[in-house]
């Protein structure tokens, strides 16, 4: 979460426009505190804060099936997220029907769905 903070505060994201970064392992429910950490101190050094920073700044999250999804999304925006599945470890952490189970979740609209599952893990990875 620091280095995330950190990274939106710098001037990273402009020096290295192409550059993608993942913050994967850490569910995303950190993410509304960091966007309004970040906008509150944008606001005090009177930098403009930009309306999708994550999407912006190519900062992409892993997700859990079990996190607050709708109110995420709020903060993180559509092009953010991918799914986090800790699968092939043998912990409790793993979740070996996240797909399935973020699938079947009705609160979160089919596009966003493929977006997480698809289209922003081809983009974090450069596929």
């Amino acid at each position: 979460m620091v280095a995330c903070h950190v990274l939106l505060m710098s001037e990273l994201p402009h020096v290295f426009p192409t550059l993608r970064w993942g913050f994967i392992e850490a569910s995303s429910q950190w993410v509304p505190w960091i966007y309004h950490e970040a906008r509150n101190r944008y606001k005090t050094a009177g930098r403009e804060f930009p309306d999708d920073i994550f999407g912006e700044y190519k900062i992409y999250v892993t997700c859990e099936t079990h996190d607050d999804l709708p109110w995420v999304l709020k903060y993180a925006g559509e092009r953010s997220l991918v799914i986090g599945t800790d699968y092939g470890h043998l912990d409790p952490s793993s979740d070996t029907n996240a797909i399935v189970a973020f699938q079947q979740l009705e609160e979160i609209h089919q596009e966003t769905k493929e977006r997480i599952l698809y289209h922003n893990p081809k983009a974090l990875y450069n596929l």
